[in-house]
């Protein structure tokens, strides 16, 4: 069960925490080093962003650094250069620091969080993460919404498996193929 009645609800929190981050010297901060951390070679936008796309609900709201921070609803005006997907819930539990190590890998895992984009880029958005948490609860505590800072923690992670392959499997089918292609490309 989703903590978002709709996706107007998610993007109205969103749009107000990001704001809220914004609206502050350390949240000004941040989104000035994440920009000074994105390249903007040829072929990208002018200014950097990133889109934070969730399902259940489905949303997309874009965070603009650069050189007039702002917050935009969608995600498709302007060419992001990382993207972060997580489903409604999962964005929740870790904008709200509910999450340990092992919930947020087992979320990846499971492909309820993911990221996308450059590795400079990315890393823009480590610096993003910590300074944007703060201002989530902030924004939640503000607007009254008890009933979203009271969500049940989420389950520990567990011990879970995933599925390794057999080493006869992989030398097999992945070796010959890299010698195959190793062979025809080096003549």
């Amino acid at each position: 069960m989703s903590y978002f009645a709709h996706a107007e609800e998610l993007v109205g929190e969103l749009r107000a925490a990001l704001e809220l981050f914004l609206s502050t010297p350390e949240g000004k901060e941040a989104a000035k080093t994440a920009a000074s951390g994105f390249d903007k070679g040829e072929g990208l936008p002018d200014e950097p962003s990133v889109v934070l796309v969730t399902s259940a609900p489905e949303t997309a709201t874009t965070l603009v650094l650069g050189d007039r921070p702002r917050v935009e609803d969608g995600g498709t005006e302007l060419a992001a250069q990382v993207q972060f997907q997580a489903d409604g819930n999962a964005l929740h539990n870790l904008l709200l620091e509910k999450f340990d190590a092992g919930q947020i890998a087992r979320a990846i895992e499971e492909k309820r969080l993911s990221v996308s984009g450059p590795p400079w880029a990315l890393d823009a958005l480590i610096v993003l993460a910590g300074a944007l948490t703060g201002a989530y609860r902030a924004s939640l505590e503000q607007r009254g919404r008890d009933d979203l800072l009271n969500t049940p923690a989420p389950p520990p992670a567990g011990v879970w498996e995933v599925p390794v392959p057999r080493p006869e499997d992989f030398m097999g089918a992945v070796v010959p193929a890299r010698r195959q292609f190793t062979q025809t490309t080096s003549r």
